[in-house]
């Protein structure tokens, strides 16, 4: 239970966006601000810092990056997002996936799209990628579909759609050759030894055929 608690244990939670992560979707939203910022890790020319307090400002009309701390105060920025939206915002939140959580229920299922980050991200100043899933939930004006999709990081090697074919050639694959010898030897079936009293298939006589059976 320890090593599971430390694993998901940080001593901060306002990791900096990626830069390549923020720039392709940048080039997609054209943002206007950053509201969860500080002077070194802000994306946009216009953000907020601890200071300005994000949450007090007004979002509306604006095209928003959020990358909210992901702590117990993640909810209070989700629904500043989703409420946002209803006043002509559109919010993109990088958050992790907390499926469990009210706030997820409160906000997510009422937002325009929820895309699955593949692989998992790697924050800037981190040693190593970060031990949950994350997603980019999108909030629009007026649309509340939750239409889920995947999204590949920048650099991230594509997928195949798995069909039919590719999984039993996988299978194939993954089977190991026999070799003639190997396809001429006895089976462990042939070479089973016989119970006592047994007859071997060879040595046992052959039937005969009478009556009806004969014709």
């Amino acid at each position: 239970m320890t090593d599971q608690i430390i694993h998901f244990r940080s001593a901060r939670d306002d990791w900096e966006t990626p830069q390549d992560l923020f720039d392709a979707l940048n080039a997609e939203f054209g943002f206007t601000v950053d509201v969860c910022a500080t002077e070194k890790t802000a994306k946009c020319a216009r953000y907020y810092t601890p200071a300005d307090n994000g949450l007090a400002q007004d979002w509306s009309g604006e095209i928003v990056w959020m990358n909210p701390p992901f702590g117990h105060a993640a909810k209070h920025w989700m629904d500043k997002a989703r409420l946002s939206s209803l006043r002509g915002a559109t919010v993109v939140c990088l958050v992790p996936v907390r499926s469990s959580t009210l706030w997820w229920h409160r906000n997510v299922f009422l937002a325009a799209e929820v895309r699955c980050l593949r692989p998992r991200l790697q924050f800037v100043g981190a040693a190593q990628k970060a031990p949950f899933d994350a997603v980019l939930v999108v909030f629009r004006p007026g649309d509340t579909q939750a239409k889920l999709m995947p999204y590949n990081l920048p650099g991230a090697r594509k997928l195949k759609p798995a069909t039919v074919e590719t999984m039993a050639g996988r299978r194939r694959a993954k089977k190991k050759p026999r070799t003639e010898a190997g396809r001429n030897a006895p089976s462990q079936q042939d070479t089973l030894p016989l119970e006592s009293g047994s007859q071997s298939v060879a040595s046992m006589p052959a039937p005969t055929t009478t009556g009806a059976l004969a014709e």
